[in-house]
Formats: C-alpha cells, sequence, structure tokens
C-alpha cells in the first residue's frame, strides 16, 4: 500500500481514453465553489478548490439543518374542503384559488418564500470551511469569530478587490481582525477602503495592536469618533502611532451606536504582502472511478503534491500535503462557519468548531460538530489562538470528523456529537492514512464499477489531456466530444454515491453541497420532480441500494402525512404536497399558485414500486407494500365526480408551478383534475393493485383500485393535437414553462409509448415542440428522457448539449432556461446551482441506450428490455457494461456505426426477456445467473 499514492498521483498525469471519460482536470485553481472538485461519502461532503497560497475547503454534512419539527396543518381545513370543490365545478377557478389561499395553505410562513433558514421549516446548511494558508502567506482569522457570510467572508477584506467587502451582524460584540506574518515585520500605515454601501457600516472606533508570539500584545494605535469615510469604495490611510516589529497584528473595532452590521471592503498595512513566487506546472484533478482530487505544482523549486478523499467505511475526510524536498510544508490551518460557530485549539494538533443552529422559534435547534487533527512528519506543529500552524514539515496529514445530533428518520442518529466526533479521528489515526486510502477506494469502486460508459472517439485521449472546462468551451462550438457525455454520465453516477448512501439522508437539491447558509429554495426536498430526478439514475445505474435513503425519507412521510390528510381532506391514508424537510412537513406549501399540488406523495411511491420491478424482490415488496396502499387509500378518498364527463378527478391541485388562462381571460393555478395528477393515480392505483395480487393480500382493495382507475379521467389531446394539460383546453400563461408535467406519462411513467399508444406519443412530441427545447437545468434534463422515449436519440442529444452549454452563477433565478447549463466542475446550473440537471442527465443518457419499461400502463403488461433505443448518431460506436432492466437483468451492449455488435443479458431469476432492437422483438428464456449472449444476427 505505500506505494498506492504515487501511483494515483502519476495516474493523474498521463492520460488515456478512459481517463476522458473519468476525470475531471484542471490547470488552475477554483475561484468559486462551482469551479471547486466535490467529494462525499453519502454524510459528509467537501468542495476542494485547489488554491496555492489560500486554500478553502468547503464542508458540509447532510444533516447541518436549521428549524425544527414542527404543526404546520392549518386548523379547520377541511371545513373549506367542499366550497373550494364547488366553485371548481363551476369553473370559478380564480374564487376557488383565493379560498385556497385563505384556508387551505400551510401555517405561516411555511418555508418562507423559499428563504427558511431562520423560520421553523428550516434550510440546509454549510457546515464550515477547513482554510489552509500556505508558505509564506499572511494568516487571517477573527478571533471575535465574525468571519463573515458566503461570499462576504473576512478574506474578502485582504483580496485587493474594493468591489468585494467583509460584511456581516456583529451581534453586539466588538469586531476584531487579525493576521499572522511569516515573519516579524514594521509596518508604519495601515488603510482602510470603504464598502459601496452603507457608510454607517464604517468602523469609527479602533485599536490595533501588535504582538511577537500571539499571547502577549502592545498597543500600537487608537482612534474614536472617526467619521465615514468620504466616498463609497475610496481608501483611507492612517499612521501608526507606536511602530513595532511583530509577527502578529490584530485590529479590535468597537460597534457603531444603533448600526447592527459591520463592513469594510479592505484591510491593509504596509509592508505586509505574498513574498512567494508563483507557482508553474500547476495540475488539479478529480479522480472520478477513485473518488480522489488531488493538485500539483511547483514552486520555488519544489514539487508539491495534495491529495484529498472522504472515506465512507471510516468517517473521515483526508488530506495529505506533501513536497519533493524535506521540510518544504508549512501552513495554518483555521476552521470557520459564517454564523452559529466557535473554533478552539485543544492541544497542539486540533481544532475543534461546535455551534447550534436556529430551531426557528425563538430557540436553540441542531448541534454540530467538525473536528481537525494534524499528523506531521517532520517539523512542528503548535496552536497559535484559535488556529494551528505547522512549520518545515516533511509531509502533513489532516484528518477531519464532523457531526450532528440529529436524531431524525436517517442520518447519524448521535446523541453525542462531541463523543462520536473524537472516536472517528481516534479510530482513523490508528489505522493509519495508507490503509484508509485503500480501504476508501475500494468501498468507492464496489460502486462506481458497477457500470463502464464508452464513447468511441479516436480523438478521446487528447480530450482527456483537455482540461474540463475547455472541453465545455470546445463542446459548445461544435467540436465533437463524445467522451465528454461519457464522463457526465460517470459525474452523475459519482455524485450519487458521494451525497446517498444506505443508512443515510437522501440527497437533497445540492446533493450534499452548500456554501451557503441560506441555501437556494432551502436545500430541501422537492417532490413534484426534483427529489425524484435525483434518483432516476440509481435504478437502471445499478446502485440501486444507494435508492435506501429515498425510501426511508418516504416511510418518514408517512405519519406527518396522514395528520395533514385529515386536516384538509378528511381522507384516510397519507398525502405530501410540494416541499419538505427533515422535521416531516407535509402540509401545502404557503402559496396557492404551486402548493395545492398533491401529487408529491403518488410521484413518491413510484420509486417504490420501480424498485420492485428492477429486483423482483418480494420481501422488499411487502416491506413498501403498506406505503403504497396508505397513499391509495388517501387517493381514493380524495377524488371527486367532475361535472362535464362524470369522470373521476382530484381537486384543489395544481400542473406543478404552472398556470392557464380561462376562456373569460382570468388565469388561475388552481384547478381540479390536471393530466399529471390522474396519469399518477392510474400508475399508482395500477402498481398497488398489482402488489396486492403478487403478495396475496387486500382482494376488495385490488379490486376497488381497478374499478376506480377505470373511472379516472382520460388522456386528452387538445383541439392543436397536443397533449393536453389540463381538464379542458385552456391558454397557456407561460407556453415555454419550464416543466412538462402532463407528459409524466410518457416519463417516469409508460402509459404513453409509441409501440403502445401512438396517437398520444404524437401529443407528447407536439407539447415537447410547443413547450421549445430551452429550460431550466432539472427541465433540459427532464426533456432528454422524454425524447429518448419517443426514441429520437438526435433531438434529446441535442438536449445534452444545451445541458453542457458552459455557464457561470449570476446569482439571478433564471426560469426561462437563461443561464442553464453546467458549469466548470459540471454542476448543473438551474440557475442557481441544483444538482438533479446532473442526475437527470445521467439518467438521460443510460434511457437513449437501455429502456425496460412495458409497452402500456396495463398493470400486467410485461417489461420490453430495448437495446440502444434512442442512439444519437453523434455516438455511432460504443460500449456499456453493467447497465440495469427491468425484472433484474443486467445489461452489457456493445455498438458500432450504429448497430449491435454484442449484447449480453445476466438475469438474476429464471424467466422469459422479452427483447427489442432495431424493430425485431425477440422473446427468451432465460436461466438465473445464466447470461443470454445475442449478436447483430439475432436482430436480422
Amino acid at each position: 500500500m505505500r506505494n498506492l499514492l504515487p501511483l494515483l498521483l502519476l495516474a493523474s498525469h498521463g492520460f488515456s481514453a478512459g481517463e476522458a471519460s473519468t476525470r475531471l482536470l484542471y490547470d488552475s485553481p477554483a475561484k468559486r465553489f462551482f469551479e471547486s472538485a466535490p467529494l462525499g461519502n453519502g454524510r459528509v461532503g467537501a468542495m476542494v478548490f485547489g488554491g496555492v497560497d489560500e486554500e478553502r475547503i468547503v464542508l458540509n454534512e447532510s444533516s447541518v439543518w436549521s428549524g425544527s419539527p414542527q404543526n404546520a396543518d392549518r386548523e379547520g381545513a377541511a371545513a373549506v374542503l367542499p366550497e373550494i370543490r364547488r366553485l371548481l365545478r363551476e369553473g370559478r377557478n380564480p374564487d376557488a384559488e383565493a379560498l385556497v389561499s385563505q384556508h387551505f395553505t400551510c401555517v405561516p410562513p411555511g418555508s418562507n418564500g423559499a428563504f427558511g433558514a431562520n423560520v421553523q421549516f428550516g434550510c440546509y446548511q454549510v457546515l464550515g470551511n477547513l482554510r489552509i494558508l500556505s508558505g509564506k502567506v499572511p494568516t487571517l482569522s477573527s478571533p471575535s469569530s465574525h468571519d463573515g457570510q458566503a461570499g462576504q467572508q473576512i478574506a474578502q477584506a485582504s483580496d485587493g478587490d474594493p468591489n468585494t467587502k467583509w460584511c456581516f451582524e456583529h451581534g453586539g460584540k466588538p469586531v476584531q481582525w487579525q493576521i499572522e506574518l511569516p515573519e516579524d515585520t514594521r509596518p508604519t500605515r495601515y488603510q482602510f477602503t470603504s464598502a459601496n454601501d452603507m457608510p454607517e457600516r464604517d468602523p469609527q472606533q479602533w485599536k490595533l495592536e501588535g504582538s511577537r508570539d500571539g499571547i502577549t500584545w502592545v498597543l500600537l494605535d487608537e482612534r474614536t469618533n472617526q467619521p465615514p469615510i468620504s466616498n463609497r469604495q475610496e481608501s483611507k490611510a492612517y499612521d501608526i502611532a507606536r511602530p513595532g516589529k511583530c509577527r502578529f497584528f490584530r485590529f479590535t473595532f468597537s460597534n457603531n451606536p444603533g448600526v447592527p452590521h459591520f463592513q469594510l471592503a479592505e484591510i491593509g498595512l504596509n509592508r505586509v504582502g505574498r513574498k512567494d513566487e508563483a507557482p508553474s506546472k500547476y495540475h488539479r484533478a478529480l479522480d472520478l472511478r477513485n473518488a480522489v482530487a488531488s493538485v500539483r505544482y511547483e514552486q520555488s523549486g519544489v514539487t508539491h503534491d495534495r491529495t484529498h478523499f472522504i472515506s465512507a467505511p471510516d468517517e473521515v475526510y483526508v488530506s495529505r500535503y506533501s513536497a519533493s524536498k524535506p521540510g518544504e510544508v508549512s501552513f495554518s490551518i483555521a476552521l470557520d462557519r459564517p454564523e452559529r460557530a466557535t473554533t478552539t485549539a485543544v492541544g497542539n494538533d486540533s481544532l475543534l468548531m461546535t455551534g447550534t443552529l436556529n430551531d426557528g422559534k425563538g430557540g436553540e435547534g441542531l448541534t454540530h460538530v467538525t473536528r481537525v487533527k494534524v499528523a506531521t512528519k517532520g517539523g512542528s506543529v503548535k496552536a497559535v489562538g484559535n488556529t494551528l500552524r505547522i512549520e518545515n514539515a516533511d509531509e502533513v496529514t489532516l484528518y477531519v470528523a464532523a457531526a450532528t445530533n440529529y436524531m431524525g428518520f436517517a442520518g447519524r442518529r448521535s446523541a453525542d456529537p462531541l463523543a462520536a466526533t473524537s472516536a472517528d479521528l481516534t479510530k482513523a489515526m490508528a489505522k493509519g492514512y495508507d490503509a484508509l486510502l485503500a480501504d476508501h477506494i475500494k468501498d468507492h469502486r464496489s460502486w462506481f464499477d458497477r457500470v463502464s460508459l464508452h464513447l468511441g472517439d479516436a480523438d478521446a485521449a487528447k480530450a482527456g489531456e483537455r482540461t474540463t472546462d475547455q472541453r465545455l468551451e470546445d463542446f459548445s462550438k461544435g467540436k465533437a466530444d463524445p467522451a465528454l457525455a461519457a464522463l457526465y454520465f460517470n459525474y452523475g453516477r459519482y455524485l450519487l454515491i458521494g451525497s446517498s448512501r444506505p443508512g443515510g439522508l437522501p440527497a437533497n437539491l445540492q446533493g450534499i453541497w452548500a456554501e451557503e447558509i441560506q441555501t437556494p429554495w432551502n436545500g430541501d426536498w422537492h417532490l413534484d420532480i426534483n427529489v425524484q430526478m435525483n434518483y432516476w439514475p440509481a435504478l437502471s445505474g445499478n446502485l440501486i441500494e444507494l435508492q435506501d435513503p429515498l425510501d426511508a425519507l418516504i416511510a418518514s412521510l408517512v405519519e406527518p402525512g396522514s395528520k395533514t390528510a385529515r386536516a384538509y381532506y378528511n381522507a384516510r391514508g397519507w398525502v405530501a404536497h410540494v416541499i419538505t424537510n427533515p422535521w416531516g412537513f407535509t402540509s401545502p406549501g404557503e402559496g396557492a399558485s404551486w402548493g395545492a399540488t398533491t401529487g408529491g406523495s403518488s410521484w413518491l411511491c413510484q420509486h417504490l414500486w420501480s424498485r420492485y420491478e428492477y429486483t423482483l424482490d418480494k420481501a422488499y415488496l411487502a416491506k413498501v407494500y403498506p406505503i403504497l396502499k396508505g397513499s391509495a387509500l388517501f387517493y381514493l378518498d380524495n377524488l371527486m365526480e367532475e361535472p362535464k364527463n362524470k369522470w373521476l378527478v382530484t381537486g384543489p391541485s395544481n400542473s406543478p408551478e404552472n398556470g392557464f388562462i380561462m376562456a373569460d381571460g382570468r388565469s388561475a393555478h388552481v384547478c381540479m383534475g390536471p393530466t399529471v395528477d390522474i396519469q399518477q393515480l392510474r400508475e399508482l392505483f395500477g402498481n398497488t393493485a398489482r402488489a396486492a395480487e403478487i403478495l396475496g393480500t387486500d382482494d376488495d382493495l385490488r379490486k376497488e383500485l381497478l374499478a376506480t382507475r377505470a373511472k379516472l379521467a382520460p388522456n386528452q389531446i387538445g383541439p392543436d393535437g397536443r397533449l393536453q394539460e389540463w381538464l379542458e383546453p385552456y391558454g397557456e400563461t407561460e407556453p415555454t414553462h419550464r416543466h412538462v408535467s402532463h407528459l409524466y406519462g410518457l416519463h417516469p411513467y409508460h402509459e404513453i409509448t409509441p409501440e403502445g399508444t401512438p396517437e398520444l406519443a404524437e401529443a407528447t412530441r407536439k407539447s415537447l415542440e410547443r413547450r421549445g427545447d430551452a429550460g431550466t437545468g432539472w427541465s433540459l434534463a427532464w426533456k432528454i428522457n422524454l425524447w429518448a422515449r419517443l426514441h429520437d436519440g438526435d433531438r434529446a442529444h441535442k438536449l445534452l448539449t444545451m445541458l453542457l452549454n458552459p455557464t457561470t452563477d449570476t446569482g439571478v433565478t433564471h426560469f426561462n432556461g437563461g443561464g442553464a447549463g453546467s458549469s466548470k466542475n459540471l454542476f448543473c446550473f438551474h440557475p442557481p446551482f441544483q444538482i438533479d440537471g446532473n442526475f437527470g442527465g445521467a439518467a438521460g443518457i443510460a434511457e437513449m441506450l437501455l429502456q425496460s419499461h412495458p409497452d402500456s400502463g396495463v398493470p400486467s403488461a410485461e417489461p420490453v428490455i430495448r437495446l440502444l433505443p434512442a442512439l444519437p448518431s453523434a455516438w455511432p460506436e460504443g460500449e456499456v457494461k453493467g447497465l440495469r432492466a427491468r425484472g433484474a437483468v443486467t445489461v452489457d451492449v456493445r455498438w458500432k456505426n450504429g448497430k449491435i455488435i454484442s449484447a449480453r443479458l445476466t438475469p438474476q431469476l429464471d424467466g422469459m426477456l422479452m427483447i427489442r432492437h432495431a424493430g425485431r422483438t425477440l422473446m427468451k428464456p432465460t436461466r438465473a445467473g445464466v447470461p443470454l449472449e445475442l449478436t447483430a444476427a439475432d436482430f436480422k
């Protein structure tokens, strides 16, 4: 094992065609979060920037959630339901919507308009930042723990850019800024640069102190009653009254009366600056096969290597820093968080950061703990204030452990995170770096190596030598790079492995990777496609057990969802609407235009049935059947008869986040029987009835479900030939809306197929054409899957190229697709960053190569394994191994010139397989574990 690390680093400098699809490569450090390298073990996450002089590593832990459990169901809501339904039957949708807004939403503020960090709904949040300040770079810190907020942290006050600032609420404590220099220095002046706004936040009273050891301090300068700097982003210099030769300098700023914030754009001391020469031969990589991030560069004649990984078996993040010459590794280590955290040194080799989050009701919520422990070879390590300083080491290894006291439905579930993190570090350090790395790689590859994808490209080796950001740019300009699609597929699988592990919490809107306190959309689990899309690659991508966290989330919603079902609908069973969190939120959302959507729980149940389809595990089906049954009972009780055709429909509901225009010109969102609801209920009722039949239970319920299913409103083709989104052919408030929810029956359900329902399939095609190709990141991903189901590989590939459009975060949310695409680290941008597009895009690539759904939605219909059903002309040759098909079958396919050369299907059970390719359908008997080998001749 002693040779493993050098081999890994050597591999990162020599390239092969395979590495073009399994490695992200860069020639400079990341400047922003969405350029950095994600690592994760399902619970702990890290984003590695690869900075030379200043390295920032964003740390995450999947249960770092503010908020707390609450009863958000509105009292008396069910009493209003009959009137809402009467208005809907009479076509008075805007009036019904007004009643929903007043009486049928959750108890305010709900998710607080997606800004829930400080309300009871809560928000997924960053754990903190691990900062490495190397060589002769000054070390910045805030002894008063005023590190700032995301994008406005202490580093921004010394980045030389007056357009950035250090800004935060001081909480009534004096603000301290401290710098540690590599050697004693005697500055004679200092200067402040004002920020771009709010002059009253400029410091007006402060003192400057110096120290040679960080312990004993002397006063160097003091100012009182200073006016704000005259102009914004202007610099003002001050002479130091008593200059002294010191290694440490500290400003202490008193709070301005009545002003809760502090801010400065820049703080500078003369004679203080960087002294290291610029690095050369910089190389940064993320190895997807081994889940290892590496950095290598040369500086002052020394080659520096860094290796980073997060171990699932041992629950620790590990970084190793080494150099080609002895004694050349020197840096400082700091831990910080934008709020609610305190960092202290423990002994001379450890840091401890602890804090308690906001519970959203005026008290303290979840407690978080982060520990860093240092092991050195040569040199020295000592604590300096709340930082650690390593001097002249040959090699340094950092071990980081993190935990919270979240005791909910899944996760670490540690009542004592202090003890848990201490035990993790003790165990990991006793095991040793080499063994940790070996076990980590073995564990990761047990998942990652289940599937491999190679898309033929004579230039793949050359593609692997280009940086990932350059490949994105070249691809957007029309340069062929099939290996980039394979890389995106592998990256999606890598991210799922890193953010969803058995026993843990499910991947959220950002997986587990976030740098903010207030993450976009609270970083929660949206149930109108987003969390479901996160798990689309789990089954077909042969990562079936990684669905365990989603299953746990679904199970956790049954109890609170039963209360919500009674409170709003007087119904049996359970329901969840659009948003949820680790605290069991199942109420409608706070806005009628989106929060009345009732299909969240039915869509979740699809994943339970689909897992059975892919495994044929009856024990699993028996375990989840009560959840399916409870959901079906809710919808049985919740159906109403619409007056025109006497069909059974839902109501009130929404077609997710979309609105329509009525005949009288008024617009509305609340409706009865949107197409997506009815498609989902046909699926849920059919799946639950089939499950009851397989398990030999609930025969009366099975019959009732099938009888009710037959009375549901059918799919309708509108006057313009498109599939209707609502019961009536309403006008559209936004014809190119990002959601295409009424096409649920095409994907992810399969009641609409080109083979079984050609007219409806054509209507979905026309709907997609009218919607347009543009969309948010996740919308593009969904459309890839939809076009693949229509067997149009070239159109699906066109959407994939749009998903791979290079983009950067503008800080602005675009719902019309503006700015959608992929960042430099391939994170999918809504914008902002949402990881569902990564997962949906990976699933779409698999869908282009293999589909295994039945030809219709008939509950007893058998799956059809379609080989290369939507192969684009851009991938004329290639090979995929290990994909999973319904019926518990593993599939390998090799093709050339767009046609199959060979296929191997390995079933887990005896049975009969229906296989389709190139217009021919085969029926083949199979035996468990015995591969079925097919060639091109079988399909002639």
